[in-house]
C-alpha cells in the first residue's frame, strides 16, 4: 500500500492553469449546477450595463429580475429598442409583451398604468393557475 500527499498544494497551484480550468470547468457544466443562475445573472447585468450605455434609447425604468425586466420606454421605440437588444448578442435572445388596456404583466404581479399616470399593482395568476397546492405533510 502506499499514499501519496502533496507538498503545500495551496501554495504552488500554478493560478494561470487553475484559472483556465476553473473557467472550463464552469462554462461546461453549468446544466443543473447552482452556479449556473449566478454565471447567467452576473452576464446579464454585464449585458445591460453595455447596452444601456450605447443605446439610443434610454428607457425611463429598467428594473430586472434574473431574465425578465420590467422597462418603461416610448413606445414609438419598442419595436427598435427590442431589435438593438437582440442585435447585441447572437446567442442572448430577446421577446417582449407590450401593456394591453394599460395592463401589464410581470412575474407574478399586474402592473396597471392609472389614467393620471401613477402605475398600481396587483397579483397577477396565470390564466392556467389552479389554486390547487400539494399536501406538506
Amino acid at each position: 500500500m502506499v499514499s501519496f500527499d502533496v507538498e503545500s498544494l495551496f501554495t504552488n497551484v500554478p493560478i494561470d492553469a487553475a484559472i483556465a480550468d476553473l473557467l472550463t470547468f464552469v462554462l461546461r457544466s453549468t446544466y443543473f449546477n447552482p452556479v449556473s443562475a449566478v454565471i447567467a445573472n452576473l452576464y446579464k447585468e454585464s449585458f445591460a450595463e453595455q447596452a444601456m450605455t450605447t443605446s439610443f434609447y434610454e428607457p425611463r425604468i429598467w428594473k430586472r429580475y434574473m431574465d425578465d425586466t420590467f422597462t418603461i420606454l416610448d413606445r414609438e421605440n419598442v419595436d427598435d429598442f427590442l431589435q438593438y437588444l437582440n442585435n447585441q448578442q447572437p446567442s442572448i435572445r430577446f421577446t417582449m409583451e407590450t401593456e394591453k388596456d394599460n395592463k401589464l404583466a410581470f412575474l407574478d404581479t399586474a402592473v396597471l398604468r392609472e389614467p393620471d399616470g401613477p402605475l398600481t399593482t396587483s397579483v397577477y395568476r396565470k390564466p392556467t393557475h389552479t389554486d390547487q397546492y400539494l399536501a406538506y405533510d
